[in-house]
């Protein structure tokens, strides 16, 4: 997989996630917790392994604990 295959879904992203906080009704903090995150771009700043901290990248794949992504450099973090 190559980054510039999923920045697509990185701009498709920005448009739920612009619709999801526009929401009315729930709390932000609840819908945060509830969105789904894949195609988001991230910046990781805290991580068990410190080789990690600061890299960006485009969510691919999220699970329960953890969020594996692909760097412009076409790196696939995760696993």
């Amino acid at each position: 997989m190559r980054y510039e295959q999923v920045e697509p879904l990185y701009k498709m992203w920005c448009e739920y996630f612009r619709t999801l906080i526009g929401e009315r009704g729930q709390v932000l903090d609840e819908r945060l917790l509830k969105a789904d995150y894949h195609g988001a771009l991230v910046l990781v700043a805290e991580a068990n392994n410190s080789t990690m901290i600061a890299i960006v990248g485009i969510i691919v794949l999220e699970t329960r604990q953890t969020f594996q992504l692909i760097t412009k450099q076409d790196k696939y973090i995760g696993e």
